[in-house]
């Protein structure tokens, strides 16, 4: 039977981060699929951008509704201050708003908040006000013990605060079982579920297959410390030097440093740099690719990964644990050691002579069995009935 579900991210796209969270908003189309979404999102508009006070813009999409709710706060010199006055106003806009949705819309089933860092004082205020269950989805690299933002190191009231939303939920799904594992280190023994992200196999398939006389590699990501781009250019630098040929595309945010790099390592004719853009946009760039590489120091999953394997495409990832969660050595990609250049060039130049020995149907049709939208979405609505007890 089809239900109400509210959705409370603490990450989701808008007008100011069109791609923060957007994989949370591919968890919320695929439960539309079994359920009614309605999702509340409230950003500040830190820069007055949208708006100098609040005002909200509203989606809907069949059975996926989206309200996303800007406000202005003014800047102050003690930053402390500001924060405050910042999160009392979050907090009371999105009172307001779900106050209204309950009037609205009707009580729901379940509340669903992704990411407890944030939006779980929101849920608990929901839980206790109206009675209404919530679960938790977490995607958050900080609970990781490899993470350079890590959530031990957050003040005590932030932590007392997050340790009280996961005690009190009904439940918590992960991206990842390496994610559910490093979460019961610091919260005990949880019943967490692996449900994955999703894509969209509408549009991640395998292109018109064209003979290139170069191979196309292709790096997506936010071009962080997490992401370790500086060592993807120094093995394409080795791979030069030992006379390979090949093109690589980098897509993400721009990054002076890097583009200064890439000029100093001699790779300007060989590496293009291209801002984020939209998946209907990015397609094209894993389709005209032989070959995905993902470097990172660390992940709770990698949704590039399976948009990659999706369009036939095997992918180039450092030894970590939960990436073996996603693809399997020598069938849909091959594991390097992290952080390591002249081991990473060696695979390169490995997969350059071998890349035929990669089926690219086989692993297109893995990936969008597994992660399409049907699937995930009818993942999520088991456990919404498991946890509630027969939603």
């Amino acid at each position: 039977m089809t239900k109400n579900i509210l959705w409370l991210p603490t990450w989701y796209p808008d007008r100011i981060s069109p791609y923060n969270g957007d994989f949370i908003q591919r968890h919320a189309r695929a439960v539309s699929e079994f359920h009614r979404v309605h999702v509340i999102y409230v950003v500040r508009d830190d820069k007055g951008k949208i708006t100098l006070d609040v005002k909200e813009e509203e989606f809907v999409t069949g059975g996926f509704y989206e309200k996303i709710v800007y406000y202005y706060t003014p800047h102050y010199k003690v930053k402390a201050i500001e924060k405050l006055i910042s999160a009392l106003k979050y907090r009371r806009i999105y009172k307001k708003k779900i106050s209204e949705h309950f009037k609205n819309s009707g009580e729901p089933a379940l509340v669903h908040i992704h990411v407890a860092l944030k939006s779980g004082r929101v849920a608990r205020w929901v839980k206790k006000k109206f009675k209404v269950p919530y679960v938790i989805s977490e995607h958050w690299t900080g609970y990781l013990p490899e993470a350079k933002d890590k959530f031990q190191n957050y003040p005590a009231y932030v932590k007392n605060a997050v340790r009280k939303t996961v005690r009190e939920a009904s439940g918590i799904s992960v991206v990842s079982d390496y994610l559910g594992s490093c979460l019961e280190k610091i919260f005990g023994p949880l019943q967490y579920k692996v449900i994955p992200n999703v894509v969209d196999t509408e549009l991640f398939k395998p292109g018109v297959s064209e003979r290139k006389q170069v191979t196309q590699f292709i790096h997506i990501s936010g071009l962080d410390y997490q992401k370790d781009p500086e060592d993807i250019l120094k093995a394409f630098e080795i791979l030069k030097k030992n006379g390979f040929d090949f093109f690589l595309t980098v897509i993400g945010p721009p990054k002076d440093d890097l583009l200064k790099m890439t000029q100093q390592l001699g790779l300007a004719g060989q590496v293009s740099f291209l801002s984020e853009m939209p998946q209907k946009d990015l397609v094209k760039f894993y389709q005209g690719a032989q070959a995905l590489i993902l470097y990172s120091r660390y992940e709770t999953f990698g949704c590039v990964l399976i948009e990659a394997n999706a369009c036939g495409l095997p992918v180039i990832v450092s030894n970590l644990q939960v990436f073996h969660e996603i693809i399997r050595e020598n069938k849909d990609g091959i594991f390097v050691p992290g952080e390591n250049p002249l081991l990473l060039a060696e695979r390169l130049s490995w997969f350059i002579r071998n890349q035929q020995q990669f089926d690219s149907s086989a692993i297109a049709i893995r990936s969008q069995s597994l992660y399409n939208y049907k699937t995930i979405g009818a993942q999520f609505s088991k456990w919404y009935s498991s946890v509630t007890g027969g939603l």
